[in-house]
C-alpha cells in the first residue's frame, strides 16, 4: 500500500460527491495492489474511504472462517460509510482488493462532523446503501433458487473485472453455496462448453 498527500488530480471526486475540495485538502491517496488488505472486519476505521480506480470485494466472515463475499465497488463508491453514519469505530466487513485500487482517504477526525452535516453527501450515501440492500436481496434470492450452474455464471458475470475473474476459488465457493469440488467441476463444464476460457491465474 503506497500513501500520497492529496493532490488537484482527484478533486473531481470530491466534487462529485457534493464536496468542497478546498475544504478537505488534508485528505490522503492509497493506492494498494491486488489481493492487498484494506480493511479488517473489527479493526478500527479512521478515514472514509471515496474509490477512485479498481475493484474491492467486501466480505464478512462466516462462522467456519471463510469469507463470504457481500458485493464489489467499481470505479466509483465509497466505504467506511457505515461506520460514519452509525459512529462505530470498528469495521463492519473486510475489504480485499481485486485489482488495482486507488482511493481518497478522508480522515474522520478532521473531517467527520463537517460529512455528516453535509446534507447532500449523506443523501448520497443513504442513496448507495438502499442499492446495495437491494443487489444483497438480489443475490440472496439467487442463492435460494437457483441452480447452483446460473448461481455461478451470474456470480462470475457481475464479479469479473475487464472480462477477466481472478478470485479466491474457496471464497467463491463459500459465496455461491457450493462445496469447493462441486465449484471446480462447473468451472471445468463451463470451460468444455465454451463459456469460459483458463489462464494462468484467472478465467
Amino acid at each position: 500500500m503506497k500513501r500520497e498527500k492529496f493532490s488537484k488530480n482527484y478533486e473531481n471526486v470530491l466534487t462529485r460527491w457534493q464536496l468542497d475540495p478546498t475544504d478537505y485538502q488534508k485528505c490522503e491517496i492509497f493506492t494498494y495492489k491486488p489481493r492487498e488488505t484494506v480493511l479488517n472486519e473489527g479493526s478500527q476505521v479512521d478515514y472514509v474511504f471515496l474509490v477512485v480506480s479498481g475493484r474491492a470485494k467486501v466480505c464478512n466472515y462466516t462462522t467456519n472462517g471463510k469469507n463470504l463475499v457481500l458485493s464489489y465497488f467499481i470505479s466509483s463508491g465509497i466505504f467506511g460509510d457505515i461506520e460514519l453514519i452509525s459512529e462505530h469505530k470498528a469495521a463492519t466487513a473486510t475489504i480485499i482488493t481485486v485489482s488495482e485500487f486507488i482511493c481518497i482517504g478522508i480522515p474522520k477526525n478532521i473531517y467527520q462532523q463537517r460529512l455528516l452535516n453535509n446534507l447532500a453527501f449523506v443523501t448520497l450515501i443513504a442513496k448507495g446503501l438502499a442499492e446495495n440492500v437491494v443487489t444483497t436481496s438480489k443475490n440472496q434470492l439467487a442463492s435460494s433458487f437457483y441452480a447452483g450452474e446460473e448461481r455461478l455464471a451470474f456470480y462470475l458475470w457481475q464479479n469479473a473485472y475487464k472480462n477477466y475473474f481472478e478470485d479466491n476459488l474457496t471464497d467463491t465457493a463459500a459465496s455461491v453455496g457450493l462445496s469447493y469440488r462441486h465449484l471446480f467441476r462447473i468451472l471445468n463444464q463451463f470451460v468444455a462448453e465454451g463459456y469460459l476460457k483458463k489462464r494462468a491465474k484467472a478465467m
